[in-house]
């Protein structure tokens, strides 16, 4: 895409309206790539996870992922696990800093912060998880496309 198609749509744009309508891919592809364990071994991290991704937010992140693409002449369907790799690491990065050893951070999104509802050791996990999830699907992405 030329430099000036891309300034022109970007000046077009309504992100907000492309981000709310962006929103329902991400989400599903969200919860397709959740680093869950097998049910049957940690029920309380599955739990976690969930409550961590899903607590709000606007999903920005993915959204500029999945526009960045498209400007570039990308198709935002082969960028999403990308995208879902954003979001991922943006997730561990608030459950890491809302640590007791970094601000210690009670609340996240007007709710109980993950350590303080899970636990710290759940909730390193869990930002672990998030990571090996974003690293995985980043490689595999990449590898295949």
């Amino acid at each position: 895409m030329s430099k000036q198609k891309a300034q022109a749509i970007a000046g077009k744009l309504d992100l907000w309206k492309y981000a709310e309508d962006k929103k329902p891919q991400i989400e599903t592809a969200l919860r397709e790539h959740l680093p869950f364990a097998p049910v049957h071994i940690e029920t309380r991290f599955n739990e976690a996870v969930e409550y961590a991704l899903f607590s709000g937010g606007k999903r920005l992140r993915p959204v500029l992922t999945l526009l960045g693409a498209e400007l570039v002449g990308g198709t935002s369907d082969l960028i999403v696990p990308s995208a879902v790799a954003v979001e991922f690491i943006h997730t561990s990065s608030l459950i890491f800093d809302d640590l007791p050893c970094m601000d210690d951070s009670n609340e996240r999104r007007g709710k109980t912060s993950l350590h303080e509802k899970f636990g710290e050791g759940l909730a390193v996990l869990v930002g672990i998880g998030f990571l090996n999830a974003a690293y995985n699907l980043d490689f595999f992405n990449h590898k295949h496309s």
